[in-house]
């Protein structure tokens, strides 16, 4: 196929062309005398209907390159009639979409595909936690390591010894990077801190980094 509408197209194409739109033909008047109105009102209806608009437009194609792609024309009617070709091989493009029956015919391609679109929600916020690993560790190395991590020493410290949350009254560290990691640690409840699932300590890291 040329680059643009008024370069010469091989004569190799164009026979190539010709041929796939002659077999395309042949099998969609052929389809139609078998079917008959089945082949409007079968469960396949959309994709005949589909190959139907895609020969359509070959075949339309194929008739204004016959009949307009010679020299005899004017050179403005000649040039947008190529620009009605060049439409219309853009829209035979959709023709791709019919490796989309493939799908109903390999029952593995199938299954995978329907594995990906599920998975696709959990890979969307595996790709907010590593952004938000990503921030944190940017933020940690930025202000220096050893202040946060002597922020998590002393959320661990907390948690390992679960002390009731008015044993921390009075005790609260009074730097202002400490202080978010030791409320968190009170407004888990009366009932101590022992069974702190993970979530939570992820949220506390992350509101520790947003503090600086």
């Amino acid at each position: 196929m040329a680059g643009h509408a008024d370069e010469e197209v091989p004569q190799a194409y164009r026979i190539s062309e010709v041929v796939f739109g002659s077999l395309f033909t042949v099998e969609l008047l052929s389809k139609l005398c078998y079917y008959r109105k089945a082949f409007f009102m079968s469960h396949n209806w959309r994709w005949n209907v589909f190959d139907l608009l895609v020969v359509g437009l070959q075949l339309m194609e194929m008739t204004v390159t016959a009949v307009f792609g010679g020299g005899d024309a004017p050179d403005s009617s000649m040039s947008s009639n190529m620009k009605f070709v060049g439409l219309i091989r853009f829209l035979r493009l959709v023709r791709v979409l019919r490796l989309l029956r493939l799908f109903n015919v390999i029952r593995q391609l199938n299954k995978l595909v329907y594995l990906i679109l599920g998975s696709f929600q959990f890979f969307l916020w595996g790709l907010l936690l590593l952004f938000l690993q990503t921030y944190m560790a940017a933020t940690w190395f930025r202000l220096g390591f050893l202040v946060c991590f002597f922020n998590m020493f002393f959320l661990i410290f907390i948690i390992i010894i679960y002390l009731h949350p008015k044993q921390l009254e009075g005790n609260l560290p009074d730097s202002n990077s400490c202080r978010p990691l030791a409320l968190t640690a009170q407004g888990l409840g009366s009932k101590g801190i022992r069974h702190v699932a993970w979530r939570w300590l992820f949220l506390v890291c992350f509101v520790n980094s947003i503090n600086y």
